[in-house]
């Protein structure tokens, strides 16, 4: 496995069985310890659970996602309602609420941009 792109690597070698859940959740540890922004942070882990839902590991990519989802840098609303990697998570009861937290963060940053 190449090491370019550390996060899109490990994404790639999960979702192509060569890395298991196991060593995808400890590639993003070893991303997010190694000093990124809470942005690029909040993008690593979308990517993990992306990966996580396609690979089976739902309960993982939920708790993932959970985390992800009390994160202020996280506004990705628009990525929670349309990714398709994420369909087999919808149907969770706390998904909702979590698309909602990222909506109002996202939406404050819209309204802030608007009246400049």
């Amino acid at each position: 496995m190449s090491e370019r792109n550390p996060p899109l690597d490990a994404q790639r070698g999960a979702l192509l069985g060569e890395l298991s859940e196991a060593e995808l959740l400890a590639r993003l540890e070893a991303v997010l310890t190694s000093g990124t922004g809470p942005r690029l942070g909040a993008l690593m882990h979308q990517f993990t659970i992306e990966a996580l839902a396609l690979m089976g590991a739902s309960e993982s990519a939920m708790a993932r996602l959970r985390l992800l989802a009390d994160t202020p840098a996280f506004v990705d609303a628009e990525w929670l309602e349309r990714c398709p990697a994420l369909d087999s998570l919808r149907t969770r009861p706390d998904f909702v609420a979590m698309v909602a937290r990222a909506r109002v963060r996202a939406d404050a940053i819209w309204r802030m941009a608007s009246s400049s």
